[in-house]
């Protein structure tokens, strides 16, 4: 196996690009710091920084600050979360709880959506059925969606429940977006 290197000369700096058998196989600095090895591929980090804003990798994270109690069926948001302008990749989950353990909801579905209070399309949804008392918290995750967006734009983790007796129910919710690029 014969490797070449043939000096780039980028920004002053002196950057060899690594054949072997002739074909382009990394980049290096002098110093042999490797920059992409192999081409095509953007290393990783190792140090357990998180990624800038407005940097591929940013995360956004929100978690409701209190359970969201609801005692009747109906439609309502756990949590939101403000997009900045890109492209994200969304997902989250919710934990539905009865407090006294007596509640019982008869489904409950949740959904990501950017309209505030609707759920996205059905197969964008998590739809569990329970007719039974919650005595366990319940949990359920909706399918990740992305999202290009161009102006800041709000996404809402939305829950639907059909309540057939009793008034203790709450929810927590909790949703993440990754820049993608």
């Amino acid at each position: 196996m014969a490797v070449a290197y043939i000096d780039l000369g980028i920004a002053g700096e002196i950057c060899l690009l690594q054949l072997t058998n002739g074909i382009p196989s990394g980049i290096q600095t002098a110093q042999g710091l490797s920059v992409f090895s192999p081409i095509g591929q953007i290393p990783g980090i190792t140090d357990g920084s998180a990624a800038a804003t407005g940097t591929v990798g940013q995360l956004l994270q929100a978690v409701t600050a209190s359970p969201v109690a609801f005692a009747a069926t109906g439609t309502h948001n756990l949590i939101s979360l403000t997009l900045p302008a890109g492209d994200w990749d969304v997902w989250g989950s919710m934990v539905l709880t009865s407090t006294g353990g007596s509640a019982v909801p008869a489904q409950a579905t949740v959904g990501i959506s950017t309209t505030t209070g609707v759920l996205p399309a059905a197969y964008l949804c998590a739809s569990d059925v329970y007719g039974i008392a919650l005595a366990t918290p319940v949990s359920d995750v909706p399918a990740p969606q992305p999202f290009n967006v161009s102006t800041p734009t709000t996404v809402y983790l939305v829950l639907n429940v059909t309540v057939t007796s009793g008034t203790d129910l709450t929810a927590l919710g909790i949703l993440y977006a990754r820049r993608s690029r």
